[in-house]
């Protein structure tokens, strides 16, 4: 079945900031606005309905309870869960009003959209991005299992997030994508010549690993003195104290004078043609946009040795692997970089051709619309569970 006349579709998502999730999805509204008609449903006012509305992409908010860090204890879970019944109240009514084809909840951290678009029967895309916190513990599995039971099919960026759902069969792996022109158009003419600048991009979080990036930065300063490392990011709103202890570590390491913090900047494209070199040490991590984009842009790429960074990098092809919270380890990438212009050559090429054949956006848009044709075919799109093969194989 081919997609009927401009179908609406209901974008759920978790955030109005512009980092990475934000962006793989207003790369995928935007490419797919000419086959159907999206609305995009955000908690609060933010750079993300600036860049929608400018796209002329419908956008609508509305206050719905997310999970945060905050939420992830016992007494979190209580206060979250008496938010959840009144925002599957609200989010049914907006459903009654725009009547959409597909709803599509763009994070596994926004549940509300999934019980809703059940009751209203209407087909449910669940897009995953995150490794779970806490392993695989009760509540994790708990969470998963609500995911799997309420999605007519699991969107998973990489095969790292896709292993959380072993015994369920509706899920399907569409890496993200992004606009890859500006990126591509980024000259490295400085590739031989000294690295002055290394760089890191990402949400402020301990998970983020910027505190290995400062510590590696404090090793490697001590042999290139001149060398200058920057941070671009910023904490959730209300959250600034992990900013502030990653201030005074810096302090502390007597560092101030080559490591900034420089907070959020929405031009990815412009901070990227600065650097030199591009770090992302992740201590867990579904994909890494922010890495497909230094790699589009040119920039060789250390990466922490985890979840889907492992699937965008290939250890000594197209950038380095390391373990991740090991600053040494960290530092002694980089240093290779520094000293072999050669290796980062052959990164920066090898790294560009990587994301130009793997990481479009016109493949997301078009592996997404296959998907809503899938869907919309099937006689019967809102199955209660399935089951993998393998999951039903009865133990010798």
């Amino acid at each position: 079945m081919r997609l009927s006349a401009k179908p609406t579709i209901l974008f759920f998502h978790s955030s109005a900031d512009l980092y990475g999730s934000d962006r793989a999805l207003l790369a995928l509204v935007a490419g797919l606005r000419t086959v159907v008609k999206p609305v995009v449903v955000l908690p609060e006012e933010g750079s993300l309905v600036r860049e929608l509305t400018r796209l002329k992409i419908k956008v609508r908010i509305l206050p719905i309870s997310v999970i945060r860090r905050k939420d992830l204890s016992p007494l979190g879970m209580i206060r979250y869960l008496l938010r959840f019944i009144p925002s599957v109240k609200a989010v049914r009514r907006l459903m009654d009003e725009l009547a959409p084809t597909l709803v599509y909840t763009n994070t596994a951290v926004l549940l509300p959209p999934a019980l809703a678009a059940r009751l209203a029967k209407i087909p449910h895309i669940w897009h995953v991005s995150e490794l779970l916190p806490w392993g695989r513990s009760l509540f994790t599995k708990l969470w998963l299992t609500y995911i799997a039971l309420f999605a007519t099919r699991i969107v998973a960026i990489s095969r790292a997030v896709k292993a959380q759902f072993p015994n369920f069969a509706n899920v399907t792996v569409i890496p993200d994508g992004i606009a890859l022109t500006p990126f591509l158009k980024i000259k490295r003419p400085r590739l031989a010549e000294p690295v002055y600048k290394i760089g890191m991009v990402g949400r402020i979080n301990a998970l983020k690993g910027q505190s290995t990036f400062i510590k590696a930065a404090s090793l490697l300063l001590k042999e290139y003195p001149l060398l200058r490392f920057e941070i671009v990011g910023d904490t959730y709103r209300g959250q600034h104290k992990y900013r502030k202890r990653l201030e005074r570590l810096i302090e502390k390491l007597g560092i101030g004078a080559r490591v900034h913090c420089i907070g959020f900047r929405s031009h990815i494209a412009k901070v990227l043609t600065s650097f030199d070199l591009f770090v992302m040490p992740s201590e867990s991590e579904g994909l890494g946009l922010a890495a497909i984009e230094a790699l589009a842009s040119g920039l060789p790429v250390v990466a922490s040795r985890v979840g889907g960074l492992t699937e965008l990098i290939t250890d000594r092809e197209n950038g380095l692997l390391v373990p991740p919270k090991d600053p040494p380890a960290l530092a002694h990438a980089l240093k290779m970089l520094i000293d072999h212009p050669v290796l980062r050559r052959k990164f920066s090429e090898c790294g560009r051709a990587s994301a130009q054949e793997r990481f479009s956006n016109r493949r997301m848009v078009r592996e997404h619309i296959d998907l809503y044709e899938a869907i919309l075919s099937e006689k019967s799109p809102f199955p209660l569970i399935e089951l993998a093969p393998s999951s039903l194989k009865k133990p010798i």
